[in-house]
């Protein structure tokens, strides 16, 4: 199972969702960096050998953020109730299994049917 890293624009709750279903995975808010910056989000990213997930669009800047971390930046509607917002991300995940293991250093694109892989 993979190793993640969450972003402030996605709930807590996804890390619970997340680890429910056997991978390793934090907030960055219940790590004490609530409010980092997006730079300093990836160096932890980095740090800590995680994936990063994030609905930040910002992140996908394969010329900004073009370290050894895998970025996933999930594209969904906004106006969707929060469980269904998680079970969607967490079968995304599960989904992308195969791209997410060889993500490092690149950016996957998740939404509902669709897959984007950038490499950095």
């Amino acid at each position: 199972m993979s190793r993640f890293l969450i972003d402030e624009s996605l709930p807590v709750l996804l890390a619970d969702e997340l680890i429910r279903v056997g991978h390793e995975a934090a907030h960055i808010a219940t790590l004490g960096h609530a409010g980092a910056s997006d730079d300093q989000v990836y160096a932890r990213a980095i740090a800590t050998d995680a994936v990063l997930i994030s609905r930040d669009l910002d992140f996908a800047d394969t010329r900004r953020f073009s370290g050894t971390a895998g970025i996933i930046v999930v594209r969904l509607r906004s106006r969707i109730r929060i469980l269904e917002f998680l079970a969607t991300i967490v079968s995304l995940i599960s989904d992308s299994a195969t791209e997410i293991e060889a993500l490092s250093g690149k950016v996957l694109i998740l939404e509902p049917g669709r897959v984007r892989v950038r490499k950095k």
